[in-house]
């Protein structure tokens, strides 16, 4: 079985305890986790500190640009064994973690070293006092990816951690500790000080994640909620994420069913990013949802989609499609999977499934089922559309499919979206800015300068020019 350990001080360190990590494929213990108890996060912490204080916050910025390109060619070159531990913790296809996640998290890190490479400070010149401000890191900076994204979340937290020059205490979720524990390894092998890069193993309520989250020399805590990274200290209720798909009426079938019933799998609709209603004109409706029926009734459990990540979760999702079956929608596929191998028959498995409804307001009744499912709906304008469909949304990103892309710009401007496709779907770039939530001040997303500044503070500074 496999064993994962604390990592301090680049070095991987016994837990005090250990709990067991579940394969949601199997439904049985994957890994042994070591469990980090107060002691062992303030160790972390000095760590952190201390590397921070004597050289990671000082070091040049071209040396520390250096070491961030080495971090992403080596997620690369070990990419074999993060694709095990990631599908091992989440259960998701191999090749969908290598194909997605792996490029991802290396283009993460080598975006915010192109960012600090190019980073300039801002000078007012003239005979009045010359102005000037540079930025400085935190200090010890503690980040908590999600195990919706393991790999990916925790990459887009501490690229632009470390770029900013603070160091890092990483507490894995519990359901998901592989990835994070072997990237330290890789990094530190790859050049990053020891120290720089910490994990500490445990549960979310347990004595390191409180220890971590209270810490005087703890700066900044980062958690993410789906793919969106918040401060820990935000206020309120997490902002909803519904990701959609309209299917107009002159839209390639066969390409935005295969799209649509990509997206609707991906990560086991545990992602934000996964579809969860498809709007589809009227006219193309039944052709739709034939294509996406066939579609989805011929992937395979583990080749085609993966496990919900536990059993509460897959229970959860179960009680809910009870709950959508009695509120008036119409169930079009099973979600019990007939097809997976006996020795995962004990895993958290549930086929990708359709639900129908018959106009939009029973569709904005349909509430989000935290897994692999969508509901389909007919419209017949598309002006109605955008004013019954998407008013109130919380976040909204929205896959457009039509084969007219002035008709899908001009449908894409007047959608009230933060993100939208026009004939794809999930397409992005580290490079480029995510929009702010619409309630959540502390929403801290944006292109990669932005959010390395995010974890630094403003100095200004003043100097009268001489007589």
């Amino acid at each position: 079985m496999l064993e994962y350990k604390n990592y301090i001080g680049g070095r991987f360190v016994d837990g005090t305890g250990a709990f067991a990590a579940i394969d949601p494929a199997t439904g049985q213990p994957a890994a042994w986790v070591h469990e980090a108890d107060v002691r062992l996060a303030d160790r972390a912490v000095d760590e952190a500190h201390d590397i921070f204080d004597r050289a990671w916050g000082r070091i040049d910025s071209v040396e520390r640009c250096g070491i961030l390109y080495a971090v992403a060619a080596a997620i690369e070159d070990h990419s074999d064994a993060l694709v095990a531990a990631e599908v091992t913790d989440t259960g998701q296809p191999s090749s969908h973690v290598t194909e997605f996640d792996i490029v991802h998290a290396a283009a993460q890190f080598r975006a915010c070293a192109d960012a600090l490479a190019t980073a300039i400070s801002h000078v007012t010149p003239g005979r009045r006092p010359a102005t000037y401000q540079i930025r400085k890191p935190l200090g010890v900076v503690g980040v908590f990816p999600s195990w919706r994204l393991p790999l990916l979340s925790l990459a887009s937290g501490l690229a632009p951690v470390l770029a900013a020059g603070n160091t890092a205490v990483v507490k894995p979720a519990v359901d998901t500790p592989g990835t994070a524990t072997l990237l330290a390894g890789i990094a530190t092998e790859a050049g990053l000080p020891a120290g720089v890069y910490n994990v500490v193993h445990g549960f979310d309520t347990g004595a390191a994640s409180e220890r971590l989250s209270k810490h005087h020399r703890v700066r900044s805590i980062l958690q993410e909620e789906g793919r969106r990274l918040r401060h820990r200290s935000a206020s309120g209720t997490p902002e909803r994420v519904t990701c959609v798909a309209i299917v107009c009426a002159d839209a390639d079938i066969a390409a935005a069913a295969g799209s649509i019933a990509r997206s609707i799998a991906f990560k086991s609709g545990q992602s934000d990013a996964s579809v969860d209603r498809v709007y589809i004109d009227r006219s193309v409706y039944d052709e739709m949802c034939s294509r996406l029926t066939e579609i989805l009734d011929s992937q395979h459990a583990g080749a085609d989609f993966g496990p919900l990540i536990s059993r509460p979760h897959y229970e959860a999702v179960v009680h809910a499609f009870d709950r959508a079956a009695t509120s008036g929608s119409k169930r079009i596929t099973e979600h019990d999977p007939t097809d997976v191998p006996r020795d995962l028959r004990d895993g958290f498995w549930i086929r990708p499934t359709l639900w129908a409804a018959d106009d939009l307001p029973r569709a904005r009744a349909f509430q989000r089922i935290d897994g692999p499912t969508a509901i389909l709906v007919p419209f017949d304008d598309e002006r109605e559309l955008n004013r019954r469909a998407f008013c109130g949304e919380g976040r909204l990103w929205t896959s457009i499919w039509t084969r007219a892309p002035e008709r899908g710009h001009d449908l894409a401007r007047t959608i009230d979206a933060d993100t939208v496709w026009v004939d794809s779907w999930f397409v992005d770039h580290p490079y480029l800015a995510e929009p702010p939530g619409k309630t959540h001040d502390m929403y801290d997303a944006g292109d990669p300068a932005t959010r390395m500044n995010s974890h630094t503070h403003l100095t200004r500074i003043f100097s009268l020019p001489p007589d």
